[in-house]
């Protein structure tokens, strides 16, 4: 008989039970215990009929289930990706209505969902499409590991090879100095959100979160930590807690913060989700500036200006919140004049 428990390093419940003659401890993946029981239920039969190639021993209707993990999502997962999971798994479902008889879980096989990579193929961007296969692995293998199926029909699911993204656009030095002059003075009410922006290097939902109380104007320092209605993007999985992060701000950026009102909320107000990016893009228009339209490429040129300074590159990735120092990389935008000068050193060797 298997048992439900919890642990000190975890705020999830974990299940131990048998399968064979092995004993298997594992998270439930659940801050709920009656969830957690269910999830052991499943588990146990599964274990029970291990042999039987994806028996199932309960039938489950694929719309229930996207409903109870997209529950689970919108406890577990930020805002902004229950948003998209929402969105991903809208489009899928009215796919396997538009095929027919594909109504229960155990109905869906791996050509089930090539033929709905293919699908998307044909509609969407295949930026887009990386995200929907991202989805898909994400939402069967909790249709396993919660025992609905003991195989999972999105293992070997291929994602696709990225050949219409756009290409990062940063801002160089003098495109910086004007674009902040042309913000200060026909936006003057967005300088100060933009300036911090260019300044830290935060994520869109970071900058968008930030209240006065993660804000240490004595010490210059700036907390990226969770709260309420906000995870940071980077979580400690055996702990289950999101990292938090610590930006230190200098003289200039400590005035500009200054210079705005103590409110409670977000410092620099609410937002609708496309709002800011649409604002930027009045002011690149107003300076002139063409090709950066992407909020995230402030965050880029934020990382490239430090870079261009001589700021070690694992230093920038940890102010930036990478985990990977490869994901650092590809903010590394250094201009080709940079790099001759870089390399006209070599020539000592000949």
């Amino acid at each position: 008989m298997g048992v439900v428990y919890k642990r000190k390093d975890s705020p999830y419940w974990w299940l131990a039970y048998k399968k064979g003659d092995r004993r298997v401890r594992e998270a439930a993946g659940t801050k709920s215990l009656t969830l957690a029981r269910e999830i052991l239920r499943r588990r146990e039969a599964a274990a029970l009929f291990s042999d039987q190639t994806n028996l199932k021993y309960d039938k489950k209707e694929i719309t229930s289930f996207i409903k109870e993990y997209l529950d689970w999502i919108k406890v577990n997962r930020r805002p902004h990706t229950y948003r998209s999971y929402n969105t991903i798994l809208k489009a899928l479902s009215v796919f396997l209505e538009d095929r027919g008889g594909i109504k229960y879980l155990n109905d869906i096989t791996p050509k089930t969902l090539e033929d709905y990579k293919q699908h998307r193929l044909a509609i969407a961007k295949t930026t887009t499409l990386k995200n929907h296969v991202i989805v898909l692995k994400a939402l069967f293998g909790k249709v396993v590991e919660w025992g609905y199926l003991t195989s999972n029909p999105a293992k070997n699911l291929k994602g696709v090879e990225i050949t219409d993204s756009k290409p990062i656009r940063v801002l160089a030095e003098d495109e910086y100095r004007y674009f902040m002059e042309v913000c200060k003075r026909d936006f003057p009410k967005l300088y100060p959100m933009f300036y911090t922006f260019i300044h830290t290097g935060l994520r869109k939902t970071e900058l968008l979160s930030l209240e006065w109380g993660d804000i240490d104007l004595e010490r210059g320092l700036i907390y990226i930590r969770p709260k309420e209605g906000f995870l940071p993007k980077g979580i400690n999985k055996r702990a289950g807690r999101a990292k938090e992060r610590v930006i230190p701000i200098h003289d200039s950026l400590e005035k500009v913060l200054r210079s705005l009102p103590r409110k409670n909320g977000p410092i620099f107000g609410h937002f609708s989700n496309n709002m800011p990016r649409r604002l930027l893009i009045r002011i690149t228009k107003k300076a002139g500036i063409k090709g950066l339209t992407r909020l995230h490429e402030l965050r880029h040129s934020y990382a490239t200006f430090l870079l261009n300074k001589g700021v070690d590159i694992y230093k920038i990735k940890e102010l930036l919140g990478h985990s990977d120092i490869r994901d650092t990389m590809k903010y590394a935008h250094l201009p080709t004049a940079y790099m001759k000068e870089e390399i006209r050193q070599l020539e000592d060797l000949a």
